[in-house]
């Protein structure tokens, strides 16, 4: 075995890197360097310990450098090898059992013995600043891979959000929907019920008169566009503003109800109505003002807003305004441990026979109920805000959040809920109004959007829960939607909106 630490034949010791010669150590000859395994002699302590590497496989420097003996433990440990006749095989046995630690091996074993004037801290300390030199240079480059590794983690992100992006605009536009694969959806608003449902609504409806008719001034000599008219009540709003043109258009056959109602109020001439999908009409011109109630269920819900957007780029004048003019989406905990027994508990015993199964089909899906407000247990986050004058399609067909909420008092967390609001609040209307959906606001026909929990568990008051939420297009129903939330890091759920 050779030793780490060579050694010329004066006794002294290089520094490689600076060719610096450093002192030896001081060889008192009157002293015996005398081999610790075997009786040899030699002529100074560094030639014994090079004698004891190469002849007894022992690199004695190096294992007390390893070790970080001070000159202390290196007295001691030489002189209870000498006094107990320890053996080269043994020595690491002999470190283990810490026996030579004790202060009277600090007394002599041999008498003259050189070997405990060797200077071992000149070598341990050597070594230590080595090794912090390494260590620095280590850290040095590893923080240069990692930012590396970090702009490369982004770039394949982007990548793949861009290949998400161009799938999204390419495959799950409602806009590129034919006819037959869009007829259920539009079949289900010919319906009087669903309309019924919407105008008996007075949040909503009241929120778009009041958008309407409280900003005279800006409908006044204007051309409306009315996307998605169904009975023309919008339109029906905008007509009492003296406007130049209304444009309404529906491809349901509920226009034709809308043609009748504006007739029996005598304002067909002031609307004009066309029945087709928006993207296949051929419109002359553009328009000042579009009006739309797009909203569904999580705010994009099948999918009405492309066709809002599409007809922004293509039909809105440079100066002009969409009403609603921005949006929010957004997410609180809820409690509701009588809902959860109701809905996912009741399967754990269905007139004595167990049912689990069916858990899984109540976890699987969004529910839409109103919740009452003293049920939410967290502050609010916002998780998404469109401003639909800005907005890409592609920032409605993925929405991906990460958020923060506080607990605002001891119970069992059983569900987050999701809703949106929208704002009528441009710097070009004199009287702003805002439709929400909160459950802190008066119900709406949309309620609100319930993420059941499969575990409800307990949580405290001031307690910060951390998540994630996802919301995209289903590829196969793309007027439906996915959602993907994730708690604390731990459970993982995926709903399905159809």
């Amino acid at each position: 075995m050779e030793s780490r630490f060579e050694t010329n034949a004066n006794c002294s010791r290089f520094d490689e890197s600076s060719g610096d010669e450093i002192e030896p150590p001081f060889d008192d000859h009157s002293l015996q360097s005398i081999c610790l395994f075997c009786p040899v002699s030699f002529e100074c302590s560094k030639l014994a310990f090079d004698h004891i590497a190469h002849k007894h496989g022992v690199d004695f420097i190096a294992f007390c450098v390893e070790h970080r003996f001070d000159c202390f433990s290196f007295i001691k440990l030489i002189n209870f090898i000498r006094a107990q006749n320890v053996s080269a095989a043994n020595l690491n046995e002999t470190i283990a059992k810490k026996q030579w630690l004790d202060d009277r091996f600090m007394k002599p074993a041999l008498e003259n013995d050189a070997l405990l004037t060797f200077d071992i801290e000149e070598y341990t300390e050597t070594t230590t600043k080595e090794k912090v030199e390494l260590n620095d240079e280590l850290n040095r480059t590893l923080k240069v891979y990692n930012e590396r590794l970090a702009e490369i983690k982004s770039e394949m992100n982007s990548l793949i959000e861009d290949k998400y992006h161009e799938s999204s605009e390419s495959n799950i536009n409602v806009s590129k929907l034919n006819s037959e694969e869009d007829s259920y959806y539009f079949t289900s608003y010919s319906h009087f019920s669903i309309h019924h449902d919407m105008l008996s609504d007075r949040i909503r409806t009241l929120a778009y008169k009041d958008a309407i008719m409280r900003n005279k001034n800006l409908f006044q000599a204007t051309d409306v566009l009315d996307i998605g008219c169904g009975t023309g009540i919008l339109s029906l709003f905008a007509a009492s503003n003296e406007c130049n043109t209304i444009v309404a258009v529906d491809k349901s056959d509920i226009i034709y109800n809308a043609m009748d109602i504006a007739q029996e109020n005598g304002l067909l001439d002031k609307i004009k109505f066309m029945k087709g999908k928006l993207e296949d009409l051929s419109l002359q011109q553009k328009f000042d003002i579009i009006i739309s109630e797009w909203m569904g269920y999580f705010l994009i819900f099948e999918g009405m807003l492309d066709t809002v957007l599409y007809a922004r780029d293509n039909f809105l004048k440079p100066n002009g305004i969409l009403l609603p003019n921005r949006c929010t989406l957004n997410i609180a905990g809820v409690s509701d441990e009588a809902m959860y027994k109701k809905y996912y508990l009741f399967w754990n015993d269905v007139y004595g026979f167990k049912m689990s199964c069916m858990k899984n089909e109540y976890i699987k899906e969004v529910g839409v109920e109103v919740v009452p407000a003293k049920n939410v247990t967290t502050d609010t986050f916002m998780i998404k805000e469109l401003d639909l004058m800005r907005c890409s399609l592609r920032e409605t067909q993925f929405i991906e959040s990460r958020f923060e909420v506080k607990c605002q008092k001891q119970c069992r967390l059983t569900a987050f809920i999701v809703w949106f609001d929208c704002f009528f609040d441009s710097d070009k209307l004199e009287h702003k109004v805002t439709l929400s959906t909160s459950p802190h606001s008066e119900a709406t026909h949309w309620k609100q959007c319930i993420l059941p929990l499969q575990h409800s568990f307990s949580v405290q008051e001031n307690e910060i829960i951390n998540g994630a939420i996802e919301v995209r297009r289903n590829k196969k129903d793309i007027r439906s939607l996915l959602i993907n939330l994730k708690i604390n890091d731990k459970e993982s759920l995926t709903y399905s909106m159809q």
